[in-house]
């Protein structure tokens, strides 16, 4: 690796931006990463890796790490609110068909384990990104503490609301999904469950509430109801609405939200974007949320996130040129994440309908549906190939080259 080389910007310190720092930087290349906050703030409640952001995580070491600190999921099942099955999907036999397990973790021990891989010194906080300039081949960084930093890539891994996008592509206010939800971590309820190892979403009218067994006897559970964007909770309590609205439901849902915390308790509407037909331009682009935020019906933003770095990796270890590594991963990378950000959008409409009728529709196919169907369409979404490594890495003059 030649020694002049500048480095790679990564701008965020999230799921995205720490993966593929770490991606990366075992491909040879150096990285900075920086995120706008004082220190990075392992956030947020649970979430579920499929197989494919397994078998991502597999392919730069991660893989017992994360086995280490997740719950592998036997069964994925939707109920109605008295708890009858509407349909099922046997997780085990899918990560079989996948050759990787799926697993739900805590997003704070997840972002912990990234941050324990990263390369030292390579993460700066308290640098909230401003602009970019063009600098020759390269493109230099500006922060709003008046620092810049020269680097032959930046890579945008700022969220939702990704000021590197705006700089790219200009401000556009992201897609309200038209429903609102919250989050929780709780203990796990003294409460006799026909398989604990079974993660299950209920659907009301309008309405619906997930559950999903981690390690250490804790549950993550997500709640969400129709609403208009930015509405605040009933007397300002999020317990009293979620009783409300959950409270009736079948067990363990009554008793999951009584066993959890108030400070535990997060609401946050729920944003999407429409997929792009190109991400970036010259030595810039973006990875996550920046570039394919999607709501979470199929549970695939932490893997798109992570197969983004994989992907991207490769292919600046791959080109002879910034920008045809660049373009090569975004030309990878679009088709997949706009059908997922597309199915997502998709499922989101079926499960929040509240007219009855619709419901019972809705429930009588869901039952209807065999359980091969089923499989066969999760499999599109979590049988993934990495990349193949390249043979010899390419190399050209500095600044040009990665």
């Amino acid at each position: 690796m030649q020694q002049d080389r500048h480095p790679v910007l990564i701008i965020g310190a999230g799921i995205a931006g720490l993966t593929a720092a770490i991606a990366l930087s075992r491909q040879g290349h150096p990285v900075r990463v920086f995120e706008r906050h004082a220190e990075v703030r392992p956030l947020g409640a649970g979430l579920i890796l499929w197989s494919n952001a397994i078998t991502a995580l597999r392919h730069i070491g991660l893989e017992p790490e994360v086995q280490q600190i997740g719950q592998p999921l036997s069964t994925l099942a939707i109920t109605g609110t008295d708890g009858r099955v509407l349909g099922r999907t046997d997780a085990a036999r899918l990560s079989s068909t996948a050759g990787a397990q799926t697993i739900a973790v805590h997003r704070a021990d997840l972002i912990s384990a990234l941050l324990s891989h990263l390369p030292e010194e390579c993460l700066q906080t308290g640098k909230a990104f401003a602009s970019c300039t063009r600098d020759g081949s390269g493109v230099v960084a500006h922060f709003k503490d008046g620092s810049s930093e020269t680097g032959d890539v930046l890579i945008g891994a700022d969220g939702l609301h990704s000021r590197v996008r705006d700089s790219l592509h200009g401000f556009e206010a992201p897609r309200y999904s038209g429903y609102t939800a919250w989050r929780g971590i709780s203990p796990r309820p003294d409460v006799a469950l026909a398989n604990p190892d079974a993660s299950t979403e209920t659907w009301g009218r309008g309405t619906r509430f997930g559950w999903v067994p981690l390690t250490n006897d804790r549950v993550y559970w997500f709640a969400v109801k129709n609403a208009p964007e930015g509405e605040s909770a009933a007397e300002d309590s999020d317990r009293a609405e979620l009783e409300q609205l959950f409270g009736k439901w079948h067990d363990p849902i009554p008793q999951t939200i009584a066993a959890t915390p108030d400070s535990a308790i997060l609401r946050h509407d729920i944003y999407d974007r429409d997929p792009r037909s190109s991400w970036g331009h010259g030595p810039i682009t973006l990875s996550g949320d920046a570039a394919h935020p999607m709501t979470p019906n199929t549970g695939q933003g932490a893997a798109q996130a992570i197969e983004d770095a994989v992907v991207l990796a490769s292919c600046l270890s791959t080109y002879q040129t910034v920008d045809a590594a660049l373009r090569s991963y975004e030309k990878t990378r679009i088709p997949r994440t706009s059908m997922i950000t597309t199915l997502s959008r998709r499922i989101g409409s079926v499960a929040q309908v509240e007219n009855p009728i619709l419901c019972w529709v809705r429930d009588s196919l869901s039952r209807a549906t065999p359980e091969s169907v089923t499989l066969r369409q999760f499999e599109g979404l979590v049988n993934w190939n990495p990349p193949a490594e390249p043979a010899t890495r390419l190399t050209s003059t500095p600044g040009e080259a990665i």
